[in-house]
């Protein structure tokens, strides 16, 4: 906090405002990099792995919403760009992760979030995979998701409403076609399941007014582990993008575009080579440990 300051107040320095002036720059700048700051400050402050357990609170309910939790989450890590708690109680392994950045955001809904459990004794034991999102229809749209975003203006109430019916609308049509699961189970039986399953596996994602993508999946203890009485398990958390669920992928002859082939070796998607649609396209992951409350 006290750098955040530090940094605030060299901005506001008369030499910085004279130098600010003459380039134009307006206060609304100043307060977007000072968001910055503090966002970056706080993806510091917490672990890049979560080191702690937590309980999942009475009578949640999935909505995709960070509320619950006070908006905070429990570590950052920076190979994936993702915000992230784990939490349990005796039925149920508890994920909620959130996502800032919007070529992250496409890179989940181009292949998904792959969640995988398995036994810190014997890894080979039982191992879980559970998938989510799943989108439906031919193609994910890797540059669309916010096409429409509003654009900044003077008036702020205008722009308020603009970004709530915004967010509405992606909420109640975009994700209305997430609606699957791929659940896998020691590697060699992956079904495709409806969001209401009888499984009792449990899924919620919702946009916020920061335009802000956040994730929760709920995964019955008993799924993968059947005498429930293990005190810790091992985590997989990968971020899939196109390549994991489209199948092979080469460079175009001039290299300027990643050619994405389906498992028939037709190609289905010609993708940029720029650090953007790169992000998007190769999967990323990190792992741990987590000790189970009692």
């Amino acid at each position: 906090m006290r750098l955040i300051l530090y940094l605030w107040d060299s901005l506001l320095s008369t030499s910085n405002i004279i130098i600010i002036m003459k380039y134009k720059t307006t206060f609304r700048n100043i307060l977007i990099l000072y968001i910055l700051i503090v966002n970056f400050a706080y993806a510091q402050k917490i672990p890049n792995i979560q080191t702690t357990s937590l309980k999942i609170p009475d009578n949640i309910k999935f909505d995709g919403k960070a509320n619950k939790w006070n908006n905070n989450f429990q570590a950052y890590n920076h190979a994936t760009n993702l915000y992230y708690s784990i939490a349990n109680n005796d039925k149920l392994l508890y994920l909620i992760f959130q996502i800032k950045q919007p070529d992250i955001i496409t890179k989940v809904f181009l292949g998904g979030v792959t969640l995988t459990i398995s036994s810190a004794i014997n890894p080979q034991k039982f191992k879980t995979s559970v998938t989510y999102p799943v989108f439906i229809g031919q193609k994910a749209p890797l540059y669309s998701i916010f096409k429409n975003k509003p654009k900044k203006s003077n008036d702020s109430i205008q722009y308020a409403m603009q970004v709530d019916s915004f967010i509405y609308n992606l909420n109640n049509t975009f994700l209305n076609n997430l609606k699957l699961i791929i659940v896998e189970k020691n590697e060699n039986a992956t079904d495709t399941i409806s969001i209401y399953n009888q499984q009792g596996i449990k899924v919620a994602s919702r946009f916020d007014n920061n335009f802000y993508f956040t994730c929760e999946i709920g995964i019955p203890i008993k799924l993968f582990d059947q005498s429930s009485s293990a005190s810790e398990y091992n985590y997989n958390i990968r971020l899939n993008g196109s390549s994991v669920q489209k199948g092979k992928i080469q460079f175009s002859s001039n290299g300027r575009f990643i050619i994405i082939s389906n498992a028939q070796g037709k190609p289905v998607d010609a993708i940029p080579v720029i650090p953007e649609t790169m992000n998007t396209t190769f999967p990323t992951d990190f792992g741990g440990k987590y000790k189970m409350l009692k």
